[in-house]
């Protein structure tokens, strides 16, 4: 009886230890469960968040092979998951993405500085052509992980070229090389503050040439291009570096001068430009006349600012055409009515 009594309290003593286990085995699959589900939410945040980044991401195991893309990445690259994930990142694509760029980052300069920004790398891709990438690298210590993100930068670079293309046309003219009417205003509005400080005489001329249209119609259009182009030469071998030309459009030319000290300086110059311009006159194997006629405005006497004296440069232009032509004329000798006359005239033209 007491063997059995015995007995009795063993097998108690062990099915309270097996129910023990049992409930800690339940216990540990619960925790495994809501481990699993917190790592399963945990993913699926990240994935979440990772998707909604605009620039393409790999991540990165320590062995450089892709544990996860972005949908961004997928989408601009045309890849699938299939394709990308657990690849050697240098095998992906069928090693379209063996870069030596990228490999020097990976390898060489990522190892050392732990996180790399703004890594320009420039790459054709045999199905999507060339592209320009901004990559981001940081490694991830605590994850043994590598984030890569990757900014297509090429339809960027393209129209920043456009824009420097255009900025460009917008301050010089294709033809000659010489400044616009904008660009030319801005630097005759610094000189101008220049003389005023300094005290100095400055002078606006503005050219036209004689019978540009009459040019085009006997001979092309190429010819009259060449003569533009000549005239503007002449021009240049006469100034200083520091002297601007523009040519404001058509058979225009404006140029200013700085440091006069007379009236007769500026005269001086007016009948060098017109020798220069109409000797030797044989453009593209062609015979050629060309004269031009001159206005002439004077800082401070005329005017003070960069419109003013090129609006009264032009008005002596139209005097000196009226005149006969191949000629230049001062503005100061245009008496008060004709000066009001000639305005009315441009203006009406224009």
């Amino acid at each position: 009886m007491r063997e059995e009594l015995q007995c009795n309290r063993q097998l108690r003593i062990l099915l309270a230890e097996a129910d023990s286990r049992i409930q800690r085995l339940e216990k540990a699959k619960k925790d495994l469960k809501a481990t699993k589900k917190a790592a399963d939410d945990a993913r699926y945040f990240a994935e979440s968040v990772t998707n909604t980044i605009r620039e393409p991401l790999l991540v990165l195991d320590n062995n450089l092979r892709i544990v996860s893309a972005n949908t961004n990445f997928y989408n601009t690259f045309k890849v699938s998951m299939e394709e990308t994930k657990d690849k050697f990142i240098f095998e992906l694509g069928d090693r379209q993405w063996d870069i030596p760029a990228l490999k020097k980052l990976l390898f060489e300069i990522l190892p050392e500085k732990a996180a790399v920004n703004d890594f320009v790398v420039d790459h054709d891709f045999p199905g999507l052509g060339h592209r320009t990438m901004l990559l981001n690298a940081r490694e991830v210590d605590s994850l043994s992980i590598i984030l890569l993100s990757i900014e297509d930068i090429t339809e960027r670079n393209r129209i920043e070229s456009e824009l420097r293309l255009v900025r460009e046309e917008a301050f010089h003219d294709n033809l000659t090389g010489l400044s616009t009417r904008t660009a030319f205003i801005n630097y005759l509005t610094a000189r101008l503050k220049e003389a005023k400080r300094y005290k100095e005489k400055a002078a606006v001329f503005f050219l036209d040439v004689d019978y540009f249209k009459n040019i085009n119609d006997q001979f092309d259009h190429s010819v009259g291009d060449a003569v533009l182009i000549t005239i503007s030469r002449r021009l240049r071998s006469l100034l200083r570096d520091s002297e601007q030309i523009s040519r404001p459009g058509g058979d225009e030319f404006i140029v200013f001068l700085s440091k006069l000290n007379k009236y007769s300086s500026s005269e001086a110059l007016a009948k060098k430009i017109r020798t220069a311009i109409s000797e030797n006159s044989i453009v593209n194997g062609t015979e050629v006349r060309i004269t031009v006629s001159i206005g002439i405005a004077m800082y401070p006497n005329d005017g003070s600012d960069a419109e003013t004296l090129i609006t009264e440069a032009d008005i002596a232009m139209y005097q000196a055409k009226k005149k006969g032509r191949d000629r230049y004329q001062l503005f100061k000798d245009i008496d008060a009515s004709e000066k009001k006359e000639l305005a009315r005239k441009k203006w009406h033209e224009a």
